[in-house]
């Protein structure tokens, strides 16, 4: 546990309350546009099933209307754990320390909590519509599926999250972890869904926790003087919620898309 608690940049109560006004800020905006519409570009392969510019993903009923992604940016398949990046880059070469300075230059003009999409990883890679969630939207999904740990998705022996469309007001934000029996009406072969493995991290040139901590990007970042750090979805086999962390750090991105009108 020694090497997660050191990826993680000190916090103090200035960065909680940047982050808290992030929330407060962003969740009004995340919500407020009711359901998205089949925009362009979006082909719908079977029921809740869509592909945008060649890439799979799903309806999964969220207020806010994203669909997210069936894999990873550098993966082909749910269950691959794909390319790992540092906050803001477009590959997975090691930039080295990000400096207040040049964290500057990646946040948008427009709102000083998100990464711009000119180093939006998913936009740049998967182009159209995709983009790296926000926390808000990370959020969202937490607390709107239905969420069942697995050591063996899909028999590929990758464990991780299976994130369902919820069937029920009972079942949004519900989290069915290690130990614990799901609901027998869910299943994936039928009910439509994502899996997030658990991938872990990389911290310098060393893959740390995978296959029991799940680290994903999201565009929402905070910073001051001292520190420079992003958010990020967390989980582990006992707990699912968010965190902010090292920019320097390596994480994979989930990718949503986005037709609101």
């Amino acid at each position: 546990m020694a090497a997660v608690v050191a990826l993680f940049a000190s916090c103090d109560k200035d960065e909680d309350d940047i982050a808290d006004e992030y929330v407060e800020k962003n969740e009004s905006v995340a919500f407020a546009n009711g359901n998205e519409q089949l925009g362009e570009g979006l082909v719908q392969e079977q029921k809740g099933m869509y592909t945008h510019n060649g890439y799979g993903c799903v309806d999964l009923g969220l207020p806010s209307g994203p669909y997210w992604a069936t894999c990873n940016v550098g993966g082909e398949n749910p269950e691959d754990y794909g390319g790992y990046y540092q906050w803001g880059a477009l590959s997975t070469v090691d930039n080295g320390w990000l400096s207040a300075d040049n964290f500057k230059t990646r946040v948008s003009a427009d709102n000083e909590y998100e990464l711009d999409t000119l180093f939006d990883v998913a936009t740049q890679l998967w182009g159209g519509n995709w983009r790296t969630p926000s926390i808000v939207q990370h959020m969202e999904l937490q607390r709107e599926c239905y969420w069942v740990w697995t050591d063996n998705y899909n028999e590929t022996n990758v464990s991780g999250y299976i994130v369902y469309k919820s069937k029920s007001a009972e079942g949004k934000g519900y989290k069915v972890y290690f130990g614990d029996t799901p609901s027998a009406s869910y299943n994936i072969a039928k009910d439509a869904h994502i899996f997030l493995p658990a991938v872990g991290y990389i911290w310098g040139d060393e893959m740390l926790n995978a296959g029991i901590y799940g680290y994903y990007w999201s565009r929402s970042c905070i910073y001051n003087e001292a520190n420079v750090d992003a958010c990020d979805n967390f989980f582990d086999i006992y707990e699912v919620g968010w965190i902010y962390s090292s920019c320097d750090a390596k994480h994979p991105v989930r990718p949503v898309c986005s037709f609101i009108e």
